[in-house]
Order: structure tokens, then C-alpha cells, then sequence
């Protein structure tokens, strides 16, 4: 491709400059090698020669007067205007574009490009001196961060073995099972959480199981705010008169009209558990730390920006990396009490050594705790603590027939309990485009198994 400029050439009374922009922020493709030779008209050593943007220092002055702007590869979207001035009387034959000087002009717009570049230049070493000691300093904040926080965890969970190193096999009720089961969940299951509810208000003597499928209220008289709504949601709202079948749970959850009161019911009987978790102070409340944290790796952005302008994207590219780290740390940092490390650790070995437990020992458990393995093991929906279930009732002797069906009985309910929640959430969902009411931990989603310290 090739063209001709016509009247290119801008003339004053002693110089006339060629000013032109081959490309522009229109441009939509790149060039690999972008050269501009430009050619007075006759030899002259008497040049100024410089570019704008892309083609800034591009320029070299070459025998006879000739300006090579050798710009390399020159980006799409990119803009790039050169100048060149000579002498008047080169131009002889031109005419005038203005009567007046221009040669100064150009100088002095030379020099300030000039001017501009060498103070870039020396920001741009400033920066690149100071960014080391800014990485540095956060990075060893960083780390620090991450070692204060596993020493601190380490100190609690030492705290946490003497407070309950002589406890039983099965951990005391610290809170309510389904408090309890919530909190060492990562992504509490619903369905599973309000079975295990459900059958321990029968183990707690408020509910009553009846027949196969039926289930009716003793007493209301209740120690915690969610089993009182639970109660009233289960044998009055989608049960009546004080008594909860399985198939009312279908029949309530057949009519549209129900369910968004049962997805809010839902949604508010977790809320009311992941209360009674916050009560016990599980987790650490570091909102002033985070803030300060937070606060320190947003000063990191505009630094960043910064750094970046002047061209130094290695640096740019580890202080993003640091600020990430930070927000992660501050994201996934909820440092669970002594406390709350006690009960989760116990209840985790619980969980990993009940599979292996003797049934004779077993057998001598209280009933109260045999009930509560039972539950928590269905609660948490756990494979193996549920077939370690199913192995020890099964293997129960006769003599003890009239126990061995009861708990037979809560296995094969709680399959049909949760059966029914789990189409219940579905047919919930897929009509109201609700997704899980899950509450991760109810404590600002940290703790139980999303917690990092």
C-alpha cells in the first residue's frame, strides 16, 4: 500500500515542519515493526526531530539531514504523532502556512518532552528502588500474619486438651445437637440437619414417636428458640393438632402457594441454630484487625497503579499478588476460641474413632448417648458412622428386643425424614428458584470446617 500526502508540509518564515500522525487510537491492528523514514529535499544538517507517545524517543538524525523513527512494534489502539523541522529555505517554492516564527516554539515543546521523560525516568528509579522495600515489608507482614495466627491456634488447642482431656468417649453437650451439627459442618445439609432435629426432640422426651410414620407433641416446654419454632412448624404449620406425619410434609409442600413460607421457615429455623452457635462465643471477633489488615492491603492498590504507569510489571505483578494474599487471609481468618476448638476437635475424633468403637461398649452407654450418637451420626449424614449404626443395632441381643426396635426404628425414619426434606427443598427450589437456606457455620461463615486458623 502506498500514498501521497499532499500539502504535509507546514511553512513559517524559518522552518517548515512535517507533523504527522501515521496511527492513532483507531487503529485496530498492530504492527510488528513500524519504521518512518523522512527525506529533505535537499542535504541539510540542520534538524529537529522528535516523536510523541509510541514514537518518543524513536528518533535518529542520519547523514544528509535523513530522520529514521525506528518505533519497533507498535500496539493496536495506540497513538504516536513525529515532527520534523528544516530550515525555510528548503522550502523555497512552498507557500507560507503563517507568517511567523515556529523555530523556538518547536524547541521549547522539545525540551518539555524532554523534561517530562528524564522525570519519568527518575520516578521510574525511584519506584523501582522503593518497590523491594514495600514487598518486602508486606510480604514478611504477610507471613507473619500466617505464623501469629497457627501459633495462636496452636496455643488454644493446648488450652482446649486441658479443659476436656478427662471427657468421656462421646463429647458432653456443650450446645444442642443440631447447634452442635451445624458447627462442624462446612456446607450444612438442610434436610439432614432438621431430621436429626426432629428425632432429637424426641430423644429430649418433647415429642413422642408414635407409629411408623407419626410423630406427637408431649410437652412445648423447650430450652432453646429453634426447637420451640421447630415444634411449631412442624405439627402445627405442616402438621395439625399437635401431631406430625411424614406425608404431610408432601402434602403441604404439593401446594405452590406454600412454598415460600416453607423455604422463609426454613431459612429462619437455621438462622435461630446459627444463633445459639454465635451465643457460645466459638469464634474469635477480630473485626478491628481485619479492618486494619484490609485497610493496609487496599494502600497497596494505588501503589500498584503506580508502579504500573511507570512500567514495572514485575513489581506490579508481585504487589497484586500480595494484595491478594492479604484479602485472603482476612477472607478465610476466623481464629476459633479455645473453645470452639475443643468441641470441634472432640466431636472430629468422635467421628473418626466411632467407626472402630466395640458394640458391647457400646451396649453400655447410656441410652441418652446411644440416642445422641445416633442422631448426630444421621444429622451430619456420615457413611460410616451410619453403617457403624446399622452394625451395632442389628447385632443387639434379643433379651434387649423392645430397645433394638426403637433404635431400628429411629434408622428407618430417619431415611423417610429425610427422604421427604430433601424432595421438599427441591420442589421448593425448582419453584421458587431459592437456593440451600444453609448458614455455613452461623458464625460470619467462619469456624467448623471452613476455618483457615
Amino acid at each position: 500500500m502506498s500514498y501521497t500526502i499532499e500539502d504535509g508540509i507546514e511553512v513559517y518564515n524559518d522552518v517548515a515542519q512535517f507533523y504527522w500522525p501515521f496511527f492513532d487510537k483507531s487503529n485496530e491492528s498492530s504492527y510488528e515493526q513500524f519504521n518512518v523514514l523522512v527525506h529533505p529535499p535537499q542535504a541539510t544538517e540542520d534538524v529537529i526531530a522528535y516523536g510523541y507517545d509510541e514514537a518518543q524517543q524513536s528518533a535518529n538524525v542520519l547523514d544528509e539531514g535523513v530522520v529514521h523513527f525506528d518505533m519497533g512494534k507498535v500496539d493496536h489502539e495506540e497513538k504516536g504523532d513525529i515532527r520534523v523541522a528544516y530550515p525555510q529555505e528548503l522550502f523555497s517554492s512552498a507557500s507560507l502556512t503563517e507568517d511567523k516564527p515556529m523555530r523556538e516554539e518547536i524547541l521549547l515543546d522539545k525540551k518539555k518532552l524532554e523534561d517530562e521523560m528524564a522525570a519519568f525516568e527518575n520516578r521510574k528509579e525511584f519506584l523501582s528502588d522503593l518497590s523491594p522495600y514495600i514487598v518486602g515489608f508486606i510480604g514478611v507482614l504477610l507471613l507473619g500474619l500466617i505464623w501469629s495466627s497457627w501459633r495462636s491456634n496452636q496455643e488454644k488447642k493446648l488450652e482446649a486438651e486441658r479443659m476436656f482431656s478427662a471427657e468421656f468417649f462421646l463429647p458432653k453437650e456443650v450446645m444442642s445437637t443440631p447447634a452442635t451439627m451445624l458447627y462442624m459442618q462446612s456446607v450444612p445439609e438442610n434436610a439432614y440437619l432438621v431430621t436429626g432435629a426432629l428425632l432429637d426432640l424426641v430423644r429430649k422426651g418433647y415429642v413422642k414417636h408414635e407409629e411408623e410414620n407419626t410423630f406427637t407433641v408431649i410437652h412445648r416446654d423447650t430450652d432453646y428458640e429453634h426447637e420451640a419454632f421447630l415444634l411449631e412448624w412442624m405439627f402445627e404449620k405442616i402438621g395439625s393438632n399437635h401431631t406430625f406425619q411424614i406425608n404431610d410434609l408432601e402434602a403441604y409442600t404439593e401446594e405452590k402457594t406454600n412454598h415460600k413460607t416453607f423455604h422463609e421457615d426454613m431459612k429462619t429455623w437455621a438462622g435461630m441454630v446459627a444463633k445459639e452457635v454465635k451465643m457460645h462465643d466459638l469464634v474469635e471477633k477480630k473485626t478491628k484487625f481485619k479492618w486494619t489488615v484490609g485497610l493496609m492491603g487496599l494502600l497497596l492498590i494505588p501503589f500498584a497503579v503506580l508502579i504500573a504507569i511507570h512500567e514495572l510489571y514485575m513489581w506490579t505483578l508481585i504487589i497484586i499478588a500480595l494484595f491478594f494474599g492479604l484479602e485472603m487471609f482476612i477472607l478465610f481468618y476466623s481464629p476459633k476460641t479455645a473453645k470452639g476448638i475443643a468441641i470441634r476437635e472432640k466431636w472430629k475424633e468422635f467421628e473418626n474413632q466411632y467407626p472402630q468403637i466395640n458394640e458391647n461398649q457400646w451396649r453400655q452407654w447410656p441410652e441418652d448417648d446411644q440416642m445422641r450418637s445416633i442422631i448426630y451420626a444421621i444429622g451430619l449424614n456420615d457413611k460410616k458412622m451410619n453403617e457403624k449404626n446399622k452394625r451395632i443395632i442389628e447385632k443387639i441381643p434379643a433379651k434387649y428386643s423392645t430397645p433394638a426396635l426403637d433404635m431400628m426404628s429411629f434408622l428407618l425414619i430417619s431415611t423417610s425424614i429425610q427422604e421427604s426434606f430433601s424432595h421438599a427443598e427441591h420442589t421448593v427450589a425448582a419453584s421458587t428458584g431459592s437456593v440451600n437456606a444453609g448458614t455455613g457455620t452461623g458464625v460470619g461463615g467462619g469456624g467448623g470446617g471452613s476455618g483457615a486458623f
